[in-house]
């Protein structure tokens, strides 16, 4: 299994460790630590990865996921997910070209991937301000810096996940 640190988790604002929770999975899902998944309707409460854009953001896989052809339905096989709340913050990378601008410091952007297969990982959009997803809450690394990483957190309007959720 993947530290809450390679799954891309960097910390809880409390100072505590993110708790993570099992979800069923859909059929197939064969997915890396540190993809981001999100419920979906069908079959009801399973995860999948999530869509291009996609607005609903349940959380981040931080084992990878089992491929079984029995997810999706009775004995469906779990993957532990650490949600996406207000006090999990997510360590990403400024995707494309971009580096980090001080004025980045609060501003709100959309996100993307970077790479394939079992090296995926999610990454600040900073080319996109109209499907926002993530807000930038702190630098880990220096002002300037190409692909620099930040600590961001999901916006309340994407997080599926509430108490209500499991």
């Amino acid at each position: 299994m993947a530290s809450i640190q390679q799954a891309g988790i960097a910390k809880n604002i409390y100072g505590m460790q993110p708790t993570s929770l099992p979800f069923p999975e859909v059929a197939n899902l064969n997915q890396p630590p540190g993809v981001f998944v999100k419920r979906v309707a069908t079959p009801a409460g399973f995860i999948d990865v999530i869509g291009v854009d996609d607005a609903d953001l349940l959380g981040m896989l931080i084992e990878k996921s089992k491929n079984s052809s029995a997810g999706g339905g009775s004995g469906a096989p779990s993957s532990l997910v650490i949600p996406f709340t207000e006090a999990n913050l997510v360590a990403m990378s400024i995707g494309g070209t971009d580096s980090i601008a001080s004025a980045d410091l609060g501003a709100r952007y959309g996100i993307t991937t970077s790479g394939t297969g079992d090296n995926v990982k999610y990454v600040v959009d900073k080319t996109d301000t109209v499907n926002i997803r993530v807000k930038i809450v702190e630098f880990l690394d220096p002002v300037g810096e190409v692909n620099g990483r930040v600590l961001c957190s999901v916006l309340p309007a994407n997080r599926q996940f509430t108490r209500d959720t499991v």
